[in-house]
């Protein structure tokens, strides 16, 4: 296929308009493949039958048969392959040219793949930028090249900036691509960044980034979980990048954390009073961090020595009235704390002891 759509090797070779596509033109392999050419009926296209092992052994994993083309290796190196919204339609290509039955003449199968590729939805929003760019490439090739190092250079910048280190090769198929699409935004970019690097690979190999603006989005959800007692460890990889990848909002991604949150342990405080604690920017951690200041000055400890994760907080937070659940007050919570084995440690207690040995003796007469 040359080097590409009206690259080298093209038909009619000079750069017009619009530049023409390259099949490869009349099948003459490269001694890679084994030997020359072979084609059907004639004038029509040859089509590579299933891989075939040197010896015979019915291996799948060999060589191609003499004297075909690989399609899908020509397809699947050039830039127009990496386009995800090209890619079935150019995968549907590679099967209709592997298939045995499929004979047709080169160039008609160049001109129809052109006709084809021309009414592809991405193509027709980007047909005029795709032909400038291929203008450019082929009439100034030192100006292309010295574009395509600064949008890469560009490109690796922006997915430092979300905490993603990606190779110069990979920041130079993107710049390419975008080049080609008319320079993508920064958030188109940043799209096809998350693609590669989080949403296409299996689900056990993402991870979020250590730094950066996905990690950043990340911590602040975390934040405003932990202020409503909520766990999203399970969920806060893919909320940070689907707010990243423009998947979702941060306020969507809230209103999910203060579902978990009013449908959970909290449910009993009901929709009404979620609603106004919500807009007057209340939490459960700050209405209930009274009652974690009264725990830590009953045990004689610092604040940040009993999270509200605590046993003590599990068992005696919430108390139940007349049947229905509720917080429990400061006097309750002080009450249950001086009944803990914590409080058998503090000086407060041990003073209270000694008064009272100290009562008993003197109404024994023994002091």
């Amino acid at each position: 296929m040359g080097s590409g759509f009206g690259g080298p090797g093209s038909r009619g070779g000079a750069v017009g308009p619009n530049p023409d596509f390259d099949m490869g033109g009349p099948l003459s392999p490269s001694s890679e493949f084994g030997g020359p050419g072979r084609r059907g009926e004639e004038g029509t296209l040859a089509v590579p039958p299933p891989w075939t092992s040197p010896d015979g052994s019915g291996d799948t994993s060999g060589t191609l048969s003499d004297g075909y083309t690989d399609w899908s290796n020509i397809f699947t190196l050039g830039w127009y392959y990496k386009v995800p919204e090209l890619r079935d339609f150019i995968d549907g290509w590679i099967k209709r040219l592997q298939d045995p039955d499929y004979e047709i003449d080169p160039y008609r199968a160049e001109d129809l793949f052109e006709a084809e590729l021309r009414m592809q939805n991405w193509f027709t929003t980007h047909a005029e930028a795709w032909i400038t760019a291929e203008q450019d490439r082929l009439s100034n090739p030192i100006t292309w090249e010295d574009n395509l190092r600064t949008h890469s250079s560009d490109i690796q910048t922006i997915a430092s900036n979300m905490g993603y280190a990606i190779s110069e090769d990979e920041a130079s198929t993107i710049a390419d691509i975008s080049i080609h699409g008319g320079y993508w935004t920064d958030a188109e970019i940043e799209r096809y960044i998350l693609d590669s690097q989080y949403y296409d690979r299996p689900s056990g190999e993402r991870d979020l980034p250590e730094f950066g603006s996905i990690r950043t989005e990340a911590d602040y959800l975390n934040q405003v979980a932990d202020g409503n007692l909520v766990d999203i460890s399970g969920r806060v990889d893919g909320w940070a990048h689907d707010i990243k990848s423009e998947r979702m909002t941060r306020e969507q991604a809230e209103q999910q954390i203060f579902q978990l949150a009013r449908s959970g342990r909290f449910s009993f405080l009901g929709d009404d009073r979620w609603d106004q604690w919500r807009s007057s920017g209340m939490t459960v951690r700050s209405f209930v961090e009274p009652l974690r200041q009264t725990v830590a000055d009953t045990w004689e400890l610092d604040l940040k020595e009993i999270p509200l994760n605590h046993t003590f907080f599990n068992e005696n937070l919430v108390t139940e009235e007349d049947g229905k659940e509720r917080f429990a007050n400061s006097r309750e919570v002080k009450a249950l704390a001086m009944k803990s084995p914590e409080y058998r440690k503090t000086a407060a207690y041990r003073k209270r002891m000694a008064d009272f040995k100290l009562g008993i003796y003197k109404s024994w007469g023994v002091i």
